[in-house]
């Protein structure tokens, strides 16, 4: 339950819109325009909406509408702008949240989690108590960031997107990580590679921690050798990508297949491998994570992991008007399934290399 002084208590509260809404055979989102005031609904559905707001003794949601108009009508998207505004991850969850709220009479607002008022606590709150924003999107929040215990204890609400908070009951929209790598894994595994290598994100990213851990477990679980020199650091882009293979492809023995954890350093691992004259898929296999548009269109196209980002921002924008909307916080870990998307840059093992 959602709970702030300013609010009128929500105890005698019974009937909600959606039973508005299933009453007059129309979306959530319709009774929300009608009790806005909004001039696109249609008369005649208004008029029926109204009608059956008053025989089911909507009163209290109606009394809630009024409240409305304290509110900011903003949603808080907030990220790291160093990691991620302007990457073509960020573009699609953004593609995401907009198609779910253009129709709902909300706007966004854009906070960078890396400044001051994220890392004071005190200063948190203000965002959320002067009305400044309705509730908050946090896109992929780093492993070390605290403000989320902050948002928690203040009964903000908010979305997770991007990772799965561990050991907090906050609510989240997320990719199935551990089971994208284990894909790759896989099919690698299933090609004759017993030597992978990997490549992986920023240690303090919680998605770059899952993954990292279920390349290592499937390693584990095959008994497959890997030495340190295997897995080096990178930090999702290009470049990174390319000076970790370096040091993976000069290791003896050199590694039949990388795993990069995500697409731009995988680019880089191709990179690499060219400048040391390797053909890839016939000399080395490489897999990304992310499936990004480029991917399809280099020469190999990528093999690589597709994670559903557009869908993940749309259903985390509805979650979060809807507890706005309902006057209850947001709950529940919601993980969305990932796709191995097979092409060019894997291959079996040829009887050729070392």
């Amino acid at each position: 339950m959602l709970v702030n002084p300013e609010m009128p208590s929500l105890e005698y509260q019974q009937v909600t819109m959606e039973d508005v809404a299933r009453a007059c055979g129309v979306t959530k989102k319709t009774v929300s325009r009608v009790f806005a005031g909004s001039p696109l609904v249609k008369a005649s559905t208004r008029e029926k909406i109204l009608e059956a707001a008053k025989r089911l003794n909507y009163e209290f949601n109606t009394l809630a509408q009024n409240f409305n108009a304290k509110r900011s009508r903003f949603i808080g998207v907030a990220t790291s702008f160093v990691q991620l505004l302007g990457s073509s991850y960020f573009g699609e969850l953004f593609k995401g949240f907009a198609k779910e709220l253009n129709d709902s009479q909300w706007d966004f607002a854009l906070f960078d989690t890396d400044t001051e008022s994220f890392n004071n606590g005190e200063k948190l709150a203000k965002l959320y108590r002067q009305r400044r924003v309705d509730g908050l999107l946090v896109v992929a929040p780093h492993t070390y960031d605290r403000f989320l215990e902050t948002l928690e204890q203040r009964h903000v609400p908010m979305i997770v997107v991007g990772v799965r908070p561990t050991g907090q009951g906050i609510c989240s929209v997320s990719c199935d990580d551990a089971r994208g790598i284990t894909l790759l894994c896989e099919h690698l595994y299933s090609l004759g590679h017993r030597r992978i290598g990997f490549v992986s994100g920023p240690q303090y990213v919680t998605t770059s921690e899952l993954r990292t851990q279920a390349f290592l477990e499937f390693c584990r679980a095959k008994k497959l050798k890997c030495p340190p020199e295997y897995i080096q650091p990178g930090f999702y882009a290009i470049r990174t990508g390319k000076e970790a293979a370096a040091k993976i492809l000069n290791t003896n023995p050199r590694p039949t297949a990388v795993i990069a954890a995500n697409d731009l350093m995988a680019f880089g691992v191709i990179e690499c491998a060219h400048e040391l004259g390797l053909r890839v898929p016939e000399d080395l296999s490489v897999a990304g994570f992310d499936d990004l548009p480029t991917g399809a269109e280099r020469s190999p196209t990528l093999t690589t992991i597709h994670q559903p980002v557009n869908e993940m921002g749309q259903k985390s924008a509805s979650l979060l008007l809807d507890s706005i909307q309902n006057q209850h916080l947001p709950s529940g870990g919601n993980v969305m399934d990932v796709v191995l998307q097979v092409r060019e840059s894997t291959a079996r093992v040829s009887r050729s290399q070392p």
